[in-house]
């Protein structure tokens, strides 16, 4: 399994999805790295609560909230039939973007 973001590369994942431009250059190179190496990649922590918590205030991550499922999407329709999984974090209070509202979107994907 190959991480994206989440503990310890949190700068790029944030960039990576800030905008719907910066999302598909994201998404289409995930999607080439899973082609090309045949693994899965994931973000644990989108919306806040990654190691640099105590630097970066979660208010500042809110738009990885709605972000998150939009990548996912993108990512999923360049990988056609191969299966995507997630990695969640342990703690619920951890599960910044994990929210009753997206879920349903998460989940599509």
């Amino acid at each position: 399994c190959l991480a994206i973001g989440g503990w310890g590369d949190n700068v790029r994942f944030d960039e990576g999805v800030k905008t719907g431009l910066s999302r598909e250059r994201l998404a289409r190179n995930i999607a080439s790295t899973v082609n090309r190496l045949g693994f899965d990649c994931v973000s644990e922590y989108p919306g806040g609560n990654s190691q640099d918590y105590k630097q970066v205030p979660n208010s500042r991550k809110t738009y990885e909230i709605k972000a998150f499922p939009k990548l996912l999407r993108e990512i999923k329709k360049l990988l056609g039939n191969k299966e995507l999984s997630i990695a969640v974090p342990g703690l619920k209070r951890d599960m910044v973007a994990y929210i009753p509202g997206e879920i349903p979107y998460i989940n599509e994907s």
